[in-house]
């Protein structure tokens, strides 16, 4: 009875071991857990479809919205308010066409300048120029000559000078002359005592002089700068002379 009870205990358990030994793989759970929504994400998903909403509202209205000329005449039409009035204003820059109500606003027509158009322009203003300048000549060629006899006359001014002035500027101008004399005679008498005397002829009137390596007679100039010549030669002196006749010696 122990063997059979074994043998069954041993089937049963071969029988419990079966499914895993072929394999079998248990079945996974799979558990879902719900969250909560994040609050920071709606509120920024909102706020930003509202700002992209009324960007697109605005949008809509500027680009459908009538300019406002075209309303007042919508209503003006559409109210029958009596007909409709112009009014003209002048200013700088031309003439300035107000339209009020039930007014139709007429499209400026372009103007169309031509080569003969700007060639009229031209020669009316070179017209007008020209009717200036027979004008301005006309007047100029109109203007009332000078009545005789009334003649201006003017003071002659007193040129003659008193006999103090006189006498000053006679003073001013001796002194300056003798200043000069005196600066040319010393420039005469250092000229002559620098003179090298090497040998003298004495012959009367035909008498000459050995002065700088030069033979000089009587009566011709030393140097070509000074008006001096000579005048005498002796044994002891020459005698010079300048144009103004002041005397000049040297003695040997």
């Amino acid at each position: 009875m122990s063997l059979i009870s074994e043998a069954l205990k041993k089937a049963q358990r071969d029988r419990m071991n079966a499914p895993h030994a072929q394999g079998h793989k248990p079945q996974k759970r799979v558990v879902v857990s719900s969250s909560p929504p994040n609050p920071k994400l709606f509120w920024g998903l909102l706020i930003g479809g509202t700002f992209i909403g009324m960007l697109f509202i605005l949008l809509l209205v500027v680009l459908l919205k009538p300019q406002d000329g075209a309303t007042d005449l919508e209503k003006t039409s559409q109210g029958g308010l009596g007909k409709p009035t112009k009014a003209i204003e002048r200013s700088a820059f031309g003439e300035v066409t107000i339209v009020k109500a039930g007014d139709e606003i007429e499209a400026p027509v372009p103007e169309i300048i031509t080569g003969a158009a700007i060639a009229d322009s031209i020669k009316e203003q070179t017209d007008h120029l020209f009717a200036q300048d027979r004008e301005s000549s006309a007047v100029l060629k109109k203007s009332p000559a000078p009545t005789p006899g009334r003649e201006l006359v003017l003071p002659e001014k007193d040129t003659s000078v008193s006999p103090l002035n006189k006498g000053m500027e006679a003073t001013k101008t001796e002194s300056a002359i003798i200043e000069v004399r005196e600066a040319q005679e010393q420039k005469i008498e250092d000229y002559i005592e620098a003179l090298d005397i090497s040998g003298l002829k004495i012959a009367g009137e035909n008498s000459k002089v050995l002065l700088n390596n030069r033979v000089y007679s009587i009566g011709s100039y030393i140097g070509y700068q000074l008006p001096v010549k000579i005048v005498e030669i002796t044994p002891k002196e020459l005698v010079f002379i300048d144009e103004s006749g002041t005397e000049y010696r040297r003695e040997l």
